[in-house]
């Protein structure tokens, strides 16, 4: 009889003990799902950020390229600069020579004309 008596509380205790469980369970169940549910959010949001920095790496070598591009360009416009103020050298000496030249010719043509209007100077036409 003793065994009997424990028997409905021992199964009463056993029964609340696996509904403790159940509900343990459904909880532990739950909170999986939540940490799944953010494991996977989390997953996706870095898969998205890696898109992106991958976008902007690609973004960075086009740049980096065009800016290649137009040191290589400006490499060359300074190359021919230099060739063109190579050439221009013998240029600009004989401007200056011309300029000279020019200089006396203006400053005799108007010795004459001064010479002309004082009469200093008389033009005589055979």
């Amino acid at each position: 009889m003793a065994d009997d008596a424990k028997t409905p509380v021992g199964d009463g205790i056993v029964a609340t003990k696996i509904e403790a469980l159940r509900d343990d369970i459904k909880e532990l169940k739950g909170l999986v799902k939540s940490i799944d549910s953010q494991q996977r959010e989390a997953v996706i949001e870095r898969v998205k950020i890696c898109n992106q920095a991958d976008a902007a790496h690609r973004r960075l070598d086009e740049f980096e390229s065009r800016c290649m591009e137009r040191r290589q360009e400006m490499e060359n416009l300074r190359k021919q600069v230099d060739r063109i103020q190579k050439a221009m050298q013998p240029l600009i000496t004989a401007n200056k020579i011309l300029v000279y030249v020019g200089i006396g010719l203006a400053g005799s043509v108007m010795g004459l004309i001064w010479g002309i209007l004082t009469g200093q100077v008389q033009l005589v036409f055979l």
